[in-house]
């Protein structure tokens, strides 16, 4: 990827706490040297040798945490030491207009933007705010696929920035800080950087796949063609078909991800679903999936991407909002009878499941997915009960 972008090997510091890795197949190991505190310090000695630089990028991804980062098992690095770790490369080893950016792509990632806030010349960027960031392992759909790939393709920083929060924010919220107030304002921050790019300024290249705009909903009679719609239904089960799909190097993929009502970020019990579309209609250009899983009420957010044989991803996803009528809720901790409210009646049906005079059937279809299991292990158990009858006695919110 830099290497495309003009960035010569020998100024590339790869760290990997993972093994051997051969990026430009010239069989050797491309790695630095493995990733912890101490090889980060060596690369500042490498530093003292060469030219000022005049753009200085550092990208970490992996396991993070509120203003920590787990570079290998054994070690993590805080905001704080970042802080100055950056500081330092742009005071001793940059030019004084340098442009240092850094990508950060791990969970609550958001909680780095304060921390590592400077101006001029700074720009930092979060796959998330202070709640999981998300990765399809199938579709090899993150954050930072959807960035890098706009990166490789010519776009500036700030439109791969845009790009990435697109494909994602109905999972997680990107941030950005290019004006040094660490707070990403959506106006401000892109246009302060809508001129900066990872190595030289060029003209975007490669299309990338067009979805829709004709979208079909069954049941529900809804054929539209407006990229944004709603449909509202009682059904459990929908076939949803979008079609053209297109792109000029043909399309290598099409998916949707559905985001269920009880969605909350970092929540355990939560289940976003990740579903293929099949090619139905091949003259058309029509993909086809069946969903079988409305079960509860309130919004369903659907977002259908497609991917194209060069490994570029859609623009943005198309939207689709399903509102589900008559069937579970969700939200109320301890409601096991469903009818919205948390008293001696959903502690018998507890008690009930625990001396095993009934099962687990007389629970809602989605019992693991509704936000009310109480230590969040799916099942009725003794916390359930405690909580229900001391929620019941007013000793408990």
């Amino acid at each position: 990827m830099l290497l495309n972008r003009g960035y010569l090997k020998e100024n590339i510091y790869y760290l990997s706490a993972e093994g051997y890795v051969d990026f430009d197949g010239d069989n050797e190991d491309d790695r630095y040297d493995f990733a912890s505190q101490e090889s980060l310090e060596d690369v500042l000695e490498e530093l003292m040798f060469g030219d000022k630089s005049t753009q200085f990028v550092v990208y970490l991804s992996g396991h993070g945490g509120p203003e920590s980062f787990r570079i290998n098992p054994y070690q993590t690095l805080t905001a704080t030491y970042l802080r100055g770790y950056l500081d330092t490369i742009q005071d001793k080893y940059m030019e004084t207009n340098g442009q240092m950016i850094f990508i950060y792509d791990a969970c609550s990632s958001g909680t780095f933007l304060p921390g590592l806030a400077r101006t001029p010349n700074r720009t930092v960027i979060s796959s998330a705010g202070d709640h999981p960031a998300y990765y399809f392992t199938d579709k090899n759909l993150s954050f930072s696929s959807v960035f890098w790939s706009r990166v490789y393709s010519r776009f500036s920083v700030a439109q791969s920035f845009q790009a990435g929060r697109q494909m994602m924010y109905s999972f997680q919220s990107p941030l950005l800080d290019a004006n040094g107030d660490g707070e990403y304002d959506s106006t401000a921050d892109p246009a302060a950087i809508q001129n900066l790019f990872i190595g030289p300024a060029g003209t975007p290249a490669s299309d990338t796949p067009t979805i829709g705009p004709t979208i079909d909903i069954t049941p529900g009679a809804v054929t539209s063609q407006t990229p944004d719609i709603q449909v509202d239904m009682s059904a459990d089960a929908a076939d949803i078909t979008v079609w053209p799909v297109t792109d000029s190097d043909g399309i290598n993929s099409v998916w949707m991800v559905v985001t269920p009502p009880c969605f909350e970020y970092g929540a355990a019990q939560n289940q976003i679903f990740d579903i293929p579309l099949r090619l139905a209609n091949p003259t058309e250009k029509a993909y086809k999936v069946s969903f079988d899983s409305f079960f509860i009420n309130g919004d369903y957010r659907i977002s259908i991407f497609a991917k194209d044989k060069k490994g570029f991803f859609c623009t943005e996803p198309l939207e689709i909002t399903v509102t589900k009528s008559g069937g579970s809720y969700c939200g109320i901790i301890g409601d096991l009878n469903q009818d919205k409210e948390t008293d001696l009646g959903d502690a018998i049906i507890a008690l009930k499941v625990l001396a095993g005079i009934t099962s687990d059937d007389m629970l809602p279809d989605d019992y693991s997915r509704l936000g009310i299991d109480i230590d969040e292990d799916y099942r009725v158990g003794m916390p359930e009960v405690l909580y229900i009858l001391q929620f019941t006695a007013g000793l408990r919110e």
